[in-house]
């Protein structure tokens, strides 16, 4: 954690953060500070740059409030009610007040095929802060260097990547 700038505001019962704010680490940190019950990090490294002036009371101030950039690389995430494991080149988020933007980029299927997501959010409090009850609206453009049925099936289809996440060899040696 580095914030070299950081004012911190005390009065009974809050204390309120004003800094410019860079963290660090492995992925799986991640889940120690998030405590969601379904997705968890493994492998890999973030960052996250962000802007903070809020209570440290209220993480749903802090999530709201607070602008920055966070990117995870060479990460398996895990979604455990699903059993699935997805291998990710790369995850990179940018909030900017309300405008939430994501771009990942799949590791290397068995096939050899490779694809990317690019999209928008409409919040982010009901991923972070493991609240499946509350709705999130998305919108996503799906990249590949190709996609022919067998590609999408590989995807999507009964033992592709959705459904057991097999990873080709050179998954885990993918340059930063």
């Amino acid at each position: 954690v580095q914030a070299p700038h950081a004012i911190m505001r005390g009065t009974e019962g809050d204390t309120r953060l004003t800094a410019p704010m860079r963290f660090s680490g492995p992925t799986a940190v991640i889940n120690d500070r998030i405590g969601t019950r379904d997705f968890f990090f493994n492998r890999g490294h973030f960052t996250l740059n962000t802007h903070i002036d809020a209570s440290l009371n209220s993480p749903e101030e802090i999530i709201t409030t607070s602008d920055g950039q966070l990117s995870l690389r060479n990460l398996n995430v895990h979604y455990r009610p699903a059993g699935l494991l997805f291998p990710f080149r790369s995850i990179a988020l940018s909030k900017r007040d309300k405008d939430i933007r994501f771009k990942l980029q799949s590791g290397v299927l068995s096939t050899g095929f490779i694809f990317g997501l690019e999209g928008t959010l409409d919040k982010l409090l009901p991923l972070l802060l493991d609240r499946p009850a509350d709705s999130i609206r998305t919108e996503v453009v799906l990249n590949a260097p190709r996609l022919d049925w067998t590609n999408f099936l590989a995807i999507f289809g009964e033992d592709g990547y959705l459904d057991n996440a097999e990873v080709g060899e050179g998954a885990n040696d993918l340059p930063q």
